[in-house]
């Protein structure tokens, strides 16, 4: 029951240690934890719909209802990351990254309690539920972004190459509502200046599976 805010790129620029220094600083991390690679191509979207077909192929059985009740669509299960170590320098990363996928779990972000301030403060609980903001990761290399709960067939954003998101713990009462309002929140709307500032124009997706 959780979600994600991510800001992504299709076409980011090339990382260096200078880069990567700013794009850390600019949501105020500290250092990076429990952080993984996988050396093949992620096609997360691809998979899901490959999935999502064969379903509805078997429900076309009239047997399929007895035999497989319960059965649900969701992103592919992912045991192909292996972990790389933690308190990585922008060095370390820069010298995994070629030809891999990254996944780099910030040391907590004091931007976070700003975030979950003005979310508790902004948007009713009513609407938010009990979402919480909790932490920064960044993503480096390609991954389908997209989502599959309030799409059965599934929605993709885009292609990403590069992404920040903010994980988002439990989901909210009315979605549609609590994804306008918390775009609209100044400090989120500061950090996206921030990242852009550094990285260029960015894509924004807020989904929870």
């Amino acid at each position: 029951m959780t979600g994600e805010m991510r800001w992504f790129w299709e076409s980011p620029p090339a990382l260096d240690e200078a880069l990567f220094d700013a794009l850390l600083r600019s949501i105020d991390v500290d250092g990076l934890m429990q952080n993984a690679s996988r050396a093949d191509v992620q096609r997360a979207w691809d998979e899901f719909r490959r999935n999502r077909d064969q379903v509805d192929d078997v429900e076309e059985d009239s047997n399929f209802a007895t035999a497989n009740e319960g059965t649900m669509i969701s992103h592919p299960a992912d045991d192909a990351y292996r972990l790389i170590g933690a308190d990585l320098s922008s060095q370390d990363v820069l010298a995994e990254v070629n030809n891999v996928s990254l996944v780099l779990c910030t040391v907590h972000a004091e931007l976070i309690h700003r975030v979950r301030d003005q979310c508790e403060s902004l948007i009713p609980i009513e609407v938010r539920g009990a979402m919480t903001p909790m932490d920064f990761f960044i993503e480096i290399g390609r991954a389908d972004v997209f989502e599959a709960m309030e799409n059965d067939d599934g929605t993709l954003f885009g292609v990403s190459r590069l992404s920040v998101c903010m994980t988002l713990h439990a989901w909210p009462r009315d979605w549609a509502t609590c994804r306008r309002q918390f775009l609209e929140l100044p400090v989120v709307n500061e950090i996206g200046e921030r990242l852009e500032a550094v990285l260029g124009p960015a894509k924004r997706a807020i989904y929870w599976g």
